[in-house]
């Protein structure tokens, strides 16, 4: 690990320890002032306007969200008989796992891309296989879809979803930035940063806005161990 990385990680450590989160970068104001100081600007600069950082700052959400995955819910749904897609929660935007659950058995499944799935050993289930084995083994998705292989001959399964969750309201300044937990606005902060400074060519853009996200972003895995669900 590198010696600002080091660094960076012990304040901030020190600084969540001690912060309040309700105070800090909670609003879409907080988030513009930042911006702006950080690009060497004075916050009364209307380089970019309120809408466009607010543009900005949305889309940073939406980029660290899954990242960082601190907005996660399970959600269930029922096999239907050899029906393999299912429809997914509006509010999912990525699946971390995926489990049958029956009674007090439960089987992960595995993720595999579909384009796969012919090459798997299992194609099919029957009625000949043990109740264990009757079961699909792997999964994938799209973002309002999930599918399952081999493909469900028993009719109300119970297939578990471990999911991260799109912000509410992401279109509207009613984006709730207060549910966003402390440590991980940093991180929409530089990201956001990051665009609006790509935006105009900024000749930092690279050098220093892209390099203060990334460190952010490697702060919150090393310290949190916030790992991404499977890459589609």
């Amino acid at each position: 690990m590198n010696k600002r990385i080091v660094l960076i990680l012990t304040t901030f450590v020190l600084l969540s320890a001690t912060a309040q989160s309700a105070d800090l970068l909670d609003k879409f104001r907080d988030y513009r002032y930042a911006i702006k100081q950080a690009l060497g600007l004075d916050t009364a600069s209307t380089m970019y306007a309120d809408t466009t950082l607010n543009q900005n700052i949305r889309l940073s959400v939406l980029h660290v969200t899954p990242i960082t995955q601190y907005r996660q819910k399970e959600f269930s749904i029922p096999t239907t008989y050899k029906q393999n897609r299912y429809t997914l929660d509006t509010l999912v935007s990525g699946i971390i796992s995926v489990e049958w659950k029956k009674i007090d058995s439960v089987k992960s499944l595995v993720y595999i891309p579909r384009f796969s799935w012919y090459q798997m050993p299992k194609k099919q289930t029957t009625t000949e296989d043990t109740p264990y084995d009757r079961r699909p083994d792997y999964y994938d998705y799209t973002d309002s879809l999930l599918f399952l292989y081999p493909v469900p001959i028993i009719v109300g399964d119970t297939i578990r979803i471990l999911a991260w969750t799109k912000p509410i309201d992401l279109a509207t300044d009613s984006l709730e930035l207060t549910t966003i937990p402390i440590e991980y606005r940093d991180a929409v902060l530089k990201y956001a940063t990051y665009m609006t400074a790509k935006s105009r060519q900024h000749p930092l853009t690279e050098l220093v806005y892209k390099r203060d996200y990334d460190e952010a972003v490697a702060i919150l895995k090393i310290v949190y161990g916030r790992q991404s669900a499977p890459q589609k």
